[in-house]
C-alpha cells in the first residue's frame, strides 16, 4: 500500500500490539477499524466525535484510501469557543473499509480535541455552562426557552432560507398590499367556509406565509429558528421540507374544520412550526431548555415544556380563544409528531437490514 498523502510506500509497524500502516516519510499513518481506538483511546474513534456533533463532514478529499482506493470523507472536528492548545483538526475516513488516515501528530491533536469537546458538552448539558447576562435578560422580557445543549453538525440552510423567505413576503408583499388583502382577504388568508366550498385551496399555503404583525412574525422565526435546526440536521433537507409543508396544511385543515362555517380569516407559519416543535420532541426528548419564570432561571426537559405548550393550547380552546388560531398549533404539532415517528422508524428498520 502507499501513502495517500505522498505515495511513498506504507510500512507496517506494531505499535503496542497493534500493527499500522505507517509513511515513513510524511508521518502519517493508516489505521483499519478499531486500531486507531485501542492506540490513542475512543476519543479519535469516529462514532466518538461524531456522537458528540464536534464534527463537520466537508466534502470528499482528494486523498485515495490506501487500501481499496475509494475516496476518503474528510471531517472538521472542532472546539466551540476560544481555548487553549489545538482546537481543530481535519481527519480522513474511508467509506468503504472505515479505515481512518491520520496525518503526523493528528492522533495526539484528534484525542485532545475531541476530549475537550466531550468536557465542554457535559459542562453545557449539565448546567455548569449558563447563558450569559444578555440571554437572561432576554428571557426575563419575552418567556422564550433558549435550548441547554443541542448543537448541529451542519450548518440549517432550510432554516435560513425560510427565514428569509417570511421575511420577505413581510416587507415586500403583505405590506405593500394590505388594502388589497384587506378588502379581499380570501385571496391570501384561509376562510374555512370558502375552503369548504372549494374556494381559494390554495391558501391552505398562502397563508401560512402570511403574518399579522412584526411580533407576530418575530417570535415564529424565533421559534423555527430554535427547533428548526436540529430537526432539519437529523432529517435531512427533504424530509424537514415535507414535514413542515405537511404541518402547515395540517394546522391549517384543523383550524378550518373547529369551525367550518367561519369568515374570520387566518394567517400565520405557527401550524408549520408547530410540527417541527413536534418532531423536535420526538427527536431530543432527553434535551433540556432554560426558562426564567418570576426573574428565576432554571432548566426543564424539553418533553415537559412542549407538554405545557400544549396544554396551553387546549386551555385557550376551552376558554373559547378566537384570536389564536390554537387548533393550528396542535393539528401541525401532531403532525409533526407523527411524521417524526414515522422517519424515525423507517431508518430504524433500513438500520437492521
Amino acid at each position: 500500500m502507499r501513502c495517500p498523502r505522498c505515495s511513498f510506500p506504507l510500512t507496517p509497524v506494531i505499535h503496542a500490539d497493534v500493527e499500522v500502516d505507517h509513511c515513513r516519510r510524511c508521518g502519517g499513518a493508516f489505521f483499519d477499524p478499531g486500531e486507531a481506538r485501542t492506540l490513542f483511546g475512543p476519543e479519535v474513534d469516529p462514532a466518538t466525535w461524531r456522537a458528540l456533533w464536534a464534527t463537520t463532514p466537508t466534502g470528499t478529499s482528494r486523498l485515495r484510501c490506501p487500501r481499496d482506493e475509494a475516496r476518503l470523507e474528510a471531517h472538521h472536528v472542532r472546539l466551540p469557543g476560544k481555548r487553549a492548545g489545538p482546537t481543530e483538526v481535519e481527519v480522513d475516513t474511508c467509506p468503504t473499509c472505515q479505515g481512518l488516515w491520520l496525518d503526523a501528530q493528528e492522533g495526539s491533536t484528534l484525542r485532545h480535541v475531541v476530549k475537550e469537546a466531550a468536557a465542554h458538552a457535559e459542562a453545557r448539558a449539565s448546567g455548569e455552562v449558563k447563558p450569559g447576562v444578555p440571554a437572561y435578560l432576554f428571557q426575563v422580557f419575552t418567556s422564550l426557552p433558549i435550548e441547554v445543549w443541542n448543537p448541529v453538525r451542519r450548518p440549517p440552510v432550510l432554516v435560513y432560507g425560510l427565514v428569509a423567505v417570511l421575511v420577505g413576503v413581510y416587507f415586500f408583499v403583505e405590506l405593500p398590499l394590505q388594502g388589497l388583502l384587506e378588502a379581499q382577504p380570501g385571496l391570501l388568508l384561509l376562510i374555512p367556509k370558502e375552503l369548504f366550498h372549494g374556494e381559494h385551496v390554495w391558501t391552505l399555503f398562502t397563508s401560512g406565509f402570511l403574518h399579522g404583525g412584526i411580533g407576530h412574525l418575530l417570535g415564529n422565526l424565533y421559534f423555527l429558528w430554535v427547533f428548526g435546526d436540529n430537526v432539519e440536521d437529523t432529517l435531512g433537507r427533504g424530509r424537514f421540507l415535507t414535514l413542515y409543508l405537511v404541518a402547515m396544511v395540517a394546522g391549517a385543515l384543523a383550524h378550518a374544520a373547529l369551525d367550518p362555517g367561519s369568515e374570520v380569516p387566518m394567517l400565520g407559519a405557527s401550524g408549520a412550526i408547530a410540527g417541527l416543535m413536534g418532531a423536535y420532541v420526538v427527536l431530543f426528548p432527553k434535551v433540556k431548555v432554560w426558562l426564567v419564570l418570576f426573574f428565576i432561571r432554571f432548566r426543564l426537559g424539553v418533553t415537559w415544556y412542549l407538554l405545557v405548550w400544549v396544554l396551553m393550547q387546549l386551555g385557550m380552546g376551552l376558554a373559547g380563544e378566537r384570536a389564536v388560531a390554537w387548533m393550528a398549533h396542535l393539528g401541525g404539532f401532531f403532525a409533526g409528531v407523527i411524521l417524526a415517528f414515522v422517519y424515525r422508524g423507517g431508518e430504524k428498520r433500513l438500520s437492521s437490514m
